[in-house]
């Protein structure tokens, strides 16, 4: 029985972690003090972050995985790191969180279209 449960809490989190995607956090990053912004990997569903007070309950269900997870798959972006600006430039749709997918979409629209108008970033 323990077995089985373990079996679904795992393939249960594979599923969400596949489909989850990096979103903007406006808080603090726990190994830079002074970067008030960052972009942090998130599941589909679920909400977690560094600290549990501001996670949801499956946030903090998870919150073991997904804290091995952003150790070993995800890290955080920060904002003003020096390869923060190179990371995120190679992005695709699914690596955005699907709650920002459409406005990252619209967002690539503009910039095609910009360039093809021969407007420079």
């Amino acid at each position: 029985m323990l077995v089985c449960a373990v079996c679904i809490y795992f393939g249960m989190y594979i599923v969400n972690a596949f489909n989850g995607g990096y979103t903007l956090e406006l808080d603090f990053h726990p190994h830079d003090r002074w970067s008030p912004s960052a972009f942090y990997w998130q599941p589909a569903i679920g909400r977690s972050k560094y600290f549990v007070r501001e996670s949801d309950w499956v946030g903090f269900i998870y919150s073991p995985l997904i804290s091995i997870d952003r150790q070993l798959f995800h890290p955080a972006i920060v904002l003003g790191d020096e390869d923060s600006y190179r990371r995120s430039e190679k992005w695709e749709e699914r690596d955005i969180h699907p709650a920002w997918r459409d406005e990252f979409r619209l967002g690539e629209e503009r910039r095609k279209r910009r360039e093809a108008l021969g407007f420079e970033e």
